[in-house]
């Protein structure tokens, strides 16, 4: 049995043995971890205080023998271990223990004095990084409203930043359960309305997060904060207004949109979108589309701008912005893939309930353009000129049941989406768009 071995299993006599044939009681296995680690991962108080008196723990350790006791609950190891911790770097153990609900290895760590706000210098934006799942994220944020309500009206020394956390944990807790913690923390002043917590590798505040999640509850709540700033970005540097506009459900709703323009109004235009994927914007601008009115639709492009390249030519078209729509078109990046299908789709569903015939003339002058670089086929003008926008669905997405394998003038007849204009019909037919589709 090798002294690691003999750790984890507490077994006292086999540690002694490997020290005297000559084991290293501090000795790294070729994962890195000694063998104090091993005794406190499995629990084992004796073992852990054989191998401190042996001077095992004097190095660094990596990852940190605290955490690995409190993550276990070992609240008798985090009492032994305490004393020979460098406190300004265990931060994240009291998160943790707060986290997992081990509220007792909690109040020890916050009686030791070490995570006052004036004694620690942690900063909000460098701590608490939490690599959680979503389904765990809600588990958490239980631990720590039952952990705050418990010790409500008492004076926690705590430093500013774990308030923040738990600030941020509720506005993303669904539903809008969070609001309740979230006025109790703000009507204390505990955290910082405005803070940023990283997770995962990116920034997230208060604000952006119930945007995100699409708890309007607690936006109204936030909004209303006399210190909120509404321009904060957080997650993809995106500012609250279009996480929310993200959220389907959220936006689908009249307080919804209230909200959003409120938002919209704050909002940084200008704003470098950094790691701006496509499938992320696609959200936020085909629920505008399907949801949203003019005004929404223009504050979008105002916030956005080049940053989504072609994907916001239908906005552009719906707003009827003439110069922001010729320097895409202009731009290299034009082709029949972008943007997705499901935005021309909702685009022709917005002319069939709208006469607008400004938007319309621009729609037909982008795909003459289109036309002419090949990117789309004659036949959809003729309908666009025939305002046929139902064949012009199917040519882009089919919304219904699939076409027939066998596309010709008769099987098109009865369809759900055909036209009783029967030049239309047989070069629709007759190229095939419904089996392309």
């Amino acid at each position: 049995m090798d002294i690691y071995e003999a750790a984890s299993q507490g077994r006292i006599d086999a540690i002694k043995f490997a020290v005297e044939q000559g084991c290293d009681v501090d000795g790294p296995n070729e994962d890195g971890k000694t063998p104090l680690w091993f005794a406190v991962q499995s629990g084992q108080p004796e073992a852990c205080r054989f191998l401190m008196s042996l001077g095992a723990g004097r190095g660094p350790q990596n990852p940190s023998l605290l955490e690995v006791a409190v993550g276990g609950g070992y609240a008798d190891i985090v009492a032994l271990l305490w004393p020979h911790c460098n406190a300004e770097r265990e931060h994240r153990s009291l998160k943790t223990a707060i986290s997992l609900g081990f509220h007792e290895i909690a109040d020890f760590l916050i009686e030791t004095g070490a995570f006052e706000y004036q004694d620690s210098e942690v900063s909000g934006t460098e701590s608490l990084i939490e690599d959680g799942s979503p389904e765990r994220e809600s588990t958490v944020f239980q631990q720590w409203e039952r952990f705050l309500f418990v010790r409500r009206g008492q004076k926690l020394p705590l430093h500013r930043v774990f308030f923040d956390y738990a600030l941020l944990l509720a506005t993303k807790a669904g539903r809008n359960a969070g609001l309740r913690l979230v006025e109790f923390l703000l009507g204390e002043s505990m955290p910082d309305v405005n803070c940023k917590i990283m997770i995962n590798g990116q920034f997230e505040t208060p604000l952006t997060a119930a945007a995100e999640k699409g708890n309007l509850e607690i936006l109204a709540t936030l909004i209303d904060h006399p210190n909120i700033d509404l321009t904060i970005c957080g997650k993809y540097n995106w500012p609250a207004f279009l996480h929310l506009l993200a959220s389907p459900l959220s936006i689908s709703t009249e307080r919804g949109r209230v909200i959003a323009r409120r938002l919209a109004y704050k909002a940084v235009y200008n704003r470098l979108f950094i790691d701006s994927r496509e499938i992320r914007l696609q959200g936020a601008f085909q629920n505008v589309l399907r949801f949203g009115d003019d005004g929404l639709v223009k504050q979008v492009i105002d916030l956005v701008r080049g940053a989504a390249g072609t994907l916001i030519l239908p906005l552009l078209i719906r707003a009827n912005e003439v110069d922001g729509l010729t320097w895409v078109l202009n731009c290299d990046g034009v082709s029949s893939k972008k943007p997705p299908p499901a935005f021309w789709v909702l685009l022709c569903q917005y002319f069939k309930r709208y006469q607008d015939q400004d938007a319309l003339g621009l729609f037909t002058s982008v795909t003459e353009f289109l036309v002419e670089k090949k990117i789309w086929n004659q036949a959809i003008l003729k309908c666009l000129h025939a305002c046929n926008f139902s064949f012009i669905q199917q040519f882009f997405y089919p919304l219904s049941e699939a076409p027939p394998k066998e596309v010709t003038e008769e099987t098109l007849v009865g369809f759900p989406a055909a036209s009783t204009n029967h030049c239309i019909i047989q070069e629709w037919a007759g190229q095939g768009f419904a089996r392309v589709a």
